[in-house]
């Protein structure tokens, strides 16, 4: 049952409703009749001041009738200046002009009537009598509002709210603007104790009653002895080091602070600095996304709605995008494999909107648990596997170097097991180009899982591994870091002034990987031409100015060193020898070396040796041996001490 269909709901509903409507139409009686009283009443107060409060019988007689006529005159006046309207707890100046204009053209209106009516003389009835109810009534219904809006601000809204201490920092009249939302608006819980200003006309000043108490550099001194709660940082004009620098002294004496950039920003209660919209691959690659078309593959293709499709960690930024692409030529069914039950269930709610017509399964499952993968290829029995599951974090692998033999190697090579047992046609690693002459963890652990699936390839059963460098706008890569450090106001952090990577888009990646799927041989490598490499420190750079701010001055830039696992630049492999070109001209292929199956259970057996004892320094030696022995080319050590120890050098495949 629905909580909108219980009998107890329906009648407070409707007992609001009729509440609301019984209580708007005498809210606006209320708001016509208080105004229309005070007109009388500053009629009745004009005629007594005139006659010293003893009105003669003459006078008496003759003052009703211009009362009705001026009643009626500032009934329509009131009414097209829309006095009747609105919140009087907001009163402003333009507010009590209208009430001028009002009050003036309705007696300007009375007089000509009288004056048509009676002539010159008015009927006997004094002149000066209508200038002072013209007064009265403008002091009178403007004092209503005053006191209104007083009587909320000092006492109900403090009373609802909880008033904080605050004291505003300011390099502009624009804090005007600012301090009007603040008193207007009951329900900022700001009660406003002072500025600080540097300006040299703000000293000893006020601002609508609100004292100046110093200077910027006297901050520190402000806050203890004025009981601050908040600060207000309304440097409009100043660069962010300088407020960042204030941010931090707030901290140090223990007061919240908010950095406002505008008005707005405070309406919206907004404390970030920037909002800023995904960053679009183009503005960092400095190249056009390459486009795949998917018929021109020149080997084996996989038939819309013939073949049951399996991407394993579907729930990542390269998975999920996959199974949007595989949309565009639906299989009969995908398989959606992935550990994380939140991820799956969101690509899995995003397909059934966008495909509905598309089958679909997902299924929990660690690729380590080689029970569990014998039991999902068993059932659902795909004849392409896109292997998007990884550990993917090159400082994160470098503090646990076992869990990235037991997820890249053991994980992908028990996948791999399983595909061969229940009849896999394609299977697809997903790897990057880390694995080429690696030297950290992750690196060298994608490079084994490459070496060990690429010997499963055969006629039968087509093994193709595909390689690319950073994806744009995927979870854990750096530019969404970037545009996170900016919103929060910085620092932007960049490991080393001339780091290079190569970068891809997220639809480049998986059409790559779709692609790859049609056309490789099996026991071959394919890679994409991603262009010249980027520096880091220039993708930065336009982080920053797209959120429209600059480098260094509005965001600082801090250089914090290369971190473990990394290096200054990472290579391609088609820079080296043994690349052949492919039917796409931005594809290229490695033909690779597959590993003997007593290499490969040499190396397996090793991997679960470590993995049983769980030991961090053997899963480092094991991959030092691996590289030394499977890699060509014999690194000194894993860990160099110097940039320039770990240049890239070009694979003898």
């Amino acid at each position: 049952m629905k909580l909108s269909n219980l009998p107890m709901l329906d009648f407070l509903d409707k007992t609001e409703k009729r509440f609301a409507a019984i209580i708007l139409p005498l809210r606006k009686v209320l708001i016509v009749s208080s105004q229309l009283l005070t007109i009388g009443i500053a009629y009745l107060l004009a005629f007594g001041i005139r006659y010293d409060f003893a009105i003669p019988d003459r006078v008496w007689g003759l003052m009703w009738t211009p009362l009705v006529i001026l009643v009626f005159f500032r009934f329509f006046s009131f009414w097209y200046f829309k006095l009747f309207s609105g919140f009087w707890r907001y009163v402003t100046l333009p507010d009590v002009l209208c009430i001028v204009k009002a009050c003036l053209l309705s007696s300007a209106a009375l007089l000509i009537t009288l004056w048509f009516w009676f002539g010159h003389t008015l009927g006997g009835l004094p002149r000066s009598v209508f200038f002072l109810e013209a007064f009265f009534s403008i002091v009178g219904i403007t004092s209503m509002r005053v006191v209104i809006r007083l009587y909320r601000e000092k006492v109900h809204d403090r009373n609802n709210f909880g008033w904080q201490r605050t004291l505003i920092l300011s390099d502009g009249d624009e804090i005007i603007g600012l301090v009007r939302l603040i008193m207007a608006d009951g329900q900022m819980p700001f009660k406003i104790v002072g500025f600080l200003d540097d300006r040299k006309t703000s000293r000893g000043a006020q601002f609508m009653g609100i004292p100046v108490l110093g200077h910027l550099s006297s901050l520190r001194s402000a806050i203890s002895h004025n009981d601050i709660d908040v600060v207000l940082i309304a440097l409009f004009s100043s660069p962010m080091k300088n407020i960042r620098k204030i941010m931090e002294e707030c901290e140090k004496a223990g007061v919240a602070c908010k950095v406002l950039r505008s008005a707005e920003d405070l309406i919206a209660e907004r404390q970030h600095l920037v909002r800023m919209d995904e960053v679009k691959p183009t503005q960092v690659m400095g190249r056009n996304v390459v486009s795949f078309a998917r018929p021109a593959g020149d080997g084996e293709r996989l038939q819309p709605k013939q073949g049951v499709v399996m991407v394993t960690g579907a729930a990542g930024s390269i998975g999920s995008e996959l199974c949007r692409q595989l949309q565009q030529e639906p299989p009969q069914r995908l398989i959606m494999l992935d550990r994380s039950e939140s991820g799956l269930y969101d690509i899995c709610q995003e397909l059934s909107r966008t495909s509905p017509s598309l089958r679909t399964e997902s299924v929990i499952c660690d690729i380590t648990n080689q029970d569990k993968l014998d039991w999902v290829m068993d059932k659902y029995k795909p004849q392409c596997v896109y292997h998007a599951a990884a550990l993917k974090h090159v400082p994160m692998m470098e503090c646990d170097p076992v869990e990235a033999i037991n997820v890249n190697v053991l994980g992908s090579y028990a996948l791999g097991q399983a595909a061969i047992k229940h009849g896999v046609e394609r299977f697809i690693l997903i790897s990057t180009d880390k694995a080429v002459n690696p030297v950290s963890v992750m690196g060298i652990s994608k490079s084994m899982a490459e070496k060990l699936l690429l010997g499963f390839s055969s006629p039968q059963h087509k093994f193709v591994a595909v390689r690319f460098g950073n994806v744009i706008n995927s979870n854990g890569s750096v530019v969404p870091l970037f545009r996170r450090q900016v919103e929060e106001g910085g620092p932007v952090t960049v490991t080393h002034p001339e780091a290079s990577r190569f970068f891809m888009s997220i639809d480049e990646a998986a059409g790559l990987v779709i692609t790859a799927g049609n056309m490789g041989y099996g026991g071959d490598i394919l890679l994409l031409d991603m262009g010249e490499p980027i520096r880091i420190m220039d993708v930065a750079h336009n982080v920053i100015r797209l959120a429209g701010l600059e480098p260094e001055d509005d965001i600082e830039i801090k250089i914090i060193g290369l971190r473990p696992g990394e290096r200054l630049h990472e290579e391609l492999y088609w820079q080296g020898e043994g690349i052949t070109k492919t039917v796409h001209p931005r594809i290229t292929r490695l033909m690779s070396h597959p590993m003997e199956n007593g290499r490969v259970h040499h190396w397996i057996k090793l991997c679960n040796k470590v993995k049983t004892n769980w030991d961090g320094d053997k899963a480092r030696e094991l991959f030092k041996s691996f590289v030394e022995q499977e890699g060509h080319f014999s690194p000194a050590d894993l860990k160099p001490k110097s940039p320039t120890d770990i240049a890239p050098k070009v694979g003898n495949w």
